[in-house]
């Protein structure tokens, strides 16, 4: 959900700046807030299930995605888009052809650091507001005073977060087919 929204809307701060100015404005206003701050808000409006989950995680996510989707526009050589003006291609073709690829790699790096903070997010969602998950198997371990489990949900959040890192990597290296293999 927050690369569903936060591509297309960076895509668009980034090239247009009276979206920048107005949209951007208020997205600049609504990243500092604290994620964790918002859990209550989250529990008492959607609720303890995995909808308020869901939605935090979305929102945190977004912020990292966005800024770095905003960056990459933002860098996109302008030989390459002169180019592609000059031979009479408007702003469609000029936003398809070479601003999607330019930016691939920002977007990659806002998903990458987007998935640990949707992790952290996680674990602090059910740390606090949850009935099941591995959050909440970490806080009753903690409960009881078993040691083990407490370490055995720890590994498995890192191991969480190893295998995200893993997987976004990989689908980097098959999409973005012409960066350098020691980039990624």
């Amino acid at each position: 959900m927050a690369t569903a929204l936060a591509v297309p809307i960076g895509i668009a701060a980034g090239w247009w700046k009276p979206i920048d100015n107005t949209l951007g404005s208020v997205l600049e206003l609504l990243r500092p807030l604290p994620s964790l701050a918002l859990i209550p808000l989250a529990i008492v409006w959607l609720g303890l299930g995995e909808v308020s989950k869901i939605a935090l995680i979305a929102y945190a996510s977004f912020f990292s995605i966005y800024v770095n989707t905003r960056a990459g526009v933002r860098n996109v050589d302008p030989l390459h888009v002169k180019v592609m003006l000059i031979y009479g291609n408007g702003t469609w073709d000029v936003i398809s052809k070479v601003v999607l690829y330019s930016i691939l790699p920002y977007v990659f790096t806002g998903l990458r650091y987007s998935a640990s903070v949707a992790l952290i997010l996680l674990v602090a969602v059910e740390l606090v507001g949850s009935q099941s998950g591995l959050g909440f198997f970490l806080v009753q371990a903690q409960s009881y005073l078993q040691m083990p489990d407490m370490f055995a949900a720890i590994a498995m959040f890192g191991m969480l977060g190893f295998c995200f890192n893993l997987a976004l990597a990989s689908i980097e290296r098959r999409v973005i087919k012409w960066r350098p293999e020691s980039l990624s």
